[in-house]
Formats: C-alpha cells, structure tokens, sequence
C-alpha cells in the first residue's frame, strides 16, 4: 500500500515538474525604474525568468541562451529553435553543456574561445585540445577548471598548455591565487586580483593593494563588508558589474551613481514574489491532500464513514 501511494505521489511530481511549480519566482523591486532598463542585458537576468516569460516581445532571444537561470535551461530544452549557440557557450550554467555538446559540430572558433572559461566544457576542451589556440588565452586563464585539487591544494592540470596562459587573466582566476602569488607575484595584475573572490583575506591584510575598481566588482561577501566600511572608496560603476544580489543594497545609496544598463543584468534588482509562489502551489496541495485522505489509503474504523462521504468511495 505505501508503495503505491508513493507511485501515485510521483506521479504528482512528475506533474509538480512539468508545471514549474515550488520554484523561485521574482519579481521587480518597487525601487527599479523600468524605464530605465536594458532588454537586451535583461535577458541575460538569472533572476528575470518570469518577468521575461510576461514580456517575451522585449526579450533580446540571442542573449537570452546566455542566461545561467535553470528556468531557461529548461525552457531551451523545449524550445530549441530559441537556441543561439554563439551566446550559449557564454552561458555559465554547467546544464548548457547538454545542449551544446549536441551541437558541437556548430562550433565557430569563437565560440571555442568562449568555452574555455567555462568550467563544465573542462572535458571537451582536454578532448580537442587542437582548438585552444593562441586567442584562447584570456579565456582559459580565467577557467577555474584548469586547476584541481591534489591534497588540499589547487594544481594546474597537466594537459593545460602553459603558453596559452595569460597571467592578467589568471589573476581573475578563483584557483589560481596560490599560483600567482608563488610564480608570478611581481607580474600580479592588481586590477583582476582585485576582483577575485578567492584573493579577498589576501588583499583584507594588504589592503594597500587593492585597486578599487576591481575590488569594487568583488562578489565575495567579505569584500562587499569591506566596502559598506569603506564606501568613499567604492567605485559605483564597477559596484553595477558586482553579481553578489547584496550590492544592490549599497547601490541604492548612490541612486544617481548608477548605471542602469549594466545593472539590468544584476540579480539583486529582482525579490521574491511569495504571493505568485503561493498560487503556483495551491493546485499542487489541493491535489496532494485529495491523494492522501482518499479512503483507498485510510485504514477504516467503524464510525469513520464520513470520510467516503466526503471523498466517495472510487
């Protein structure tokens, strides 16, 4: 009997999926001026799903393959003819891989460029190392996955060609902190060091490093502290480029600092809609409850009729 109902319950699921419900839903802040927002970097919103879905004819669709939300994954496995791979290898979600290993035969050497500063395409660049050439460098420099972990530490692969290295963009490099301050230290770009979240209790003790227009794009919650402490230091362009949600707060302090355009593309300009979620579920608990109170699964006592009155007896 149990599993039976936990056949039917699946089944609810099942359903539960195919309706995108018990998910995030945002909407825009009240604070947001949508006129002054930008469709095309919209689109590209990890946050802005919904929004978009009731917008669809501002929608920018060839960036919109680049957005790293798992509603649009979901919505460009369906609808794959919306698909532009060229902006898809520029999606950060490690679900694109799906999509464009099935169409890798349609890669431009752009597009290989692009894949490798992406951590999940680590296996299919080892497996065509013939297309990381010397216009990769930047790119692939800025791939945390070119490093794994050998006995606690981060240790460049052996596959990874060391002259398409750029240590600029090895800065950036989340893996590569260790690295550069062991091999390249006095060929540190403080600027890309700056922004690098992994490179923040480095540059909290030797704050007379930091290069405050990097620093200010830091996402790391560190950093965004550093900078509430120290706010006549940040820069609030660099700060609208900031993917941390949290740094909206600090934007709206400089409402007239900000740079719309490039804010459009920021999380922390959507909230959570409760109301809409709470709708989006109550088919799902209706339908759940009706399932477990129906009297094929309450074991009957005398005197417990009442519940086949109220549900029958199919």
């Amino acid at each position: 009997m149990i599993l039976l109902l936990l056949q039917d319950i699946g089944g609810l699921e099942k359903k539960q999926s195919e309706m995108s419900l018990n998910r995030p839903v945002f909407k825009l802040k009240s604070c947001v001026p949508v006129e002054k927002l930008d469709y095309s970097r919209l689109s590209e919103n990890p946050n802005a799903f919904d929004y978009l879905m009731a917008n669809s004819h501002l929608i920018d669709w060839p960036r919109f393959s680049s957005n790293p939300s798992d509603q649009v994954i979901d919505y460009l496995t369906l609808h794959p003819e919306r698909i532009n791979i060229g902006w898809l290898c520029l999606n950060s979600n490690p679900r694109s891989i799906k999509l464009i290993e099935e169409r890798v035969h349609l890669l431009t050497d752009t597009d290989w460029q692009m894949l490798c500063s992406k951590p999940y395409a680590i296996e299919l660049l080892k497996a065509h190392p013939e297309k990381i050439n010397r216009y990769c460098s930047s790119y692939l420099s800025k791939n945390p996955g070119i490093f794994h972990e050998v006995d606690g530490k981060m240790v460049l692969r052996d596959w990874i060609p060391l002259n398409r290295l750029d240590v600029n963009h090895l800065c950036s490099n989340p893996n590569a902190v260790d690295y550069v301050l062991e091999n390249h230290f006095n060929r540190i770009f403080w600027w890309h060091f700056s922004s690098n979240p992994e490179a923040v209790d480095y540059l909290l003790q030797h704050s007379e490093r930091i290069v405050w227009k990097g620093f200010s794009s830091n996402p790391s919650p560190k950093a965004l502290e550093f900078m509430k402490k120290n706010k006549e230091e940040v820069d609030y362009v660099c700060l609208c480029k900031n993917s941390n949600p949290d740094s909206f707060e600090l934007l709206m302090e400089k409402p007239d600092l900000i740079n719309w355009q490039i804010l459009s593309s920021h999380p922390g300009i959507f909230t959570l809609d409760y109301d809409a979620m709470r709708a989006n579920n109550e088919q799902l608990e209706m339908e759940l409850t009706t399932l477990i109170m129906h009297p094929k699964w309450v074991f009957k006592y005398p005197g417990f009729d009442f519940i086949e009155e109220m549900f029958g007896d199919d």
